[in-house]
């Protein structure tokens, strides 16, 4: 029977130690690893909050065109449906459904935007009054809108119902025509 050698002994359990992360060194090496990690997560979410901050400057910028865009999607996911069939969809579907969605978001956060644009168009008299208020929960900002025209107003009213239906309604719309145009 041969005698252990304990130099080797220990060295091998220097690198066992090492491998499976009790050694000091390793536990450095995985908190560098988690720190340039957790560094790479911050700066995506805050490439991602600077993304959607330019989308909606640019959104602000040119509200009509992004909500003719907003609109026909349904019909260009219908006719791409009909014109590729339904197994070559499953990224333009994501793609489609996902635009319409961040549309829907855009248009939503924007609402006063696009009503004081319709009302200064088509409704005569129209005005927007800003105003602070005050409650148990501290102060806020309240807006009005008036018209010359009590059924501009009550239009305007129901231009705003039936605006926030169609931000839920128009992405489920848009999915819908991608499934049943590629049957």
């Amino acid at each position: 029977m041969t005698e252990p050698d304990y130099a080797e002994l220990k060295r091998r359990l220097a690198e066992l130690e090492r491998n499976t992360g009790k050694h000091p060194s390793a536990r450095v090496n995985r908190a560098w690893q988690n720190a340039v990690g957790y560094g790479l997560l911050l700066l995506g979410v805050a490439f991602l909050f600077w993304s959607i901050h330019i989308f909606l400057e640019s959104y602000r910028a040119h509200v009509s065109f992004f909500t003719t865009v907003w609109c026909s999607l349904p019909l260009v996911a219908y006719v791409a449906g009909r014109h590729y069939g339904p197994f070559a969809l499953r990224g333009p579907r994501i793609a489609l459904v996902g635009v319409s969605v961040l549309l829907s978001y855009a248009g939503a956060t924007n609402y006063d935007l696009i009503r004081d644009s319709i009302g200064e168009k088509y409704a005569s008299g129209y005005i927007v009054v800003h105003g602070e208020d005050f409650d148990e929960d501290g102060p806020f900002t309240t807006t009005a809108f008036y018209t010359e025209n009590r059924y501009a107003g009550f239009a305007l009213s129901a231009f705003g119902i039936a605006f926030m239906f169609s931000c839920f309604g128009l992405p489920a719309l848009t999915h819908l025509a991608l499934k049943h145009g590629s049957m």
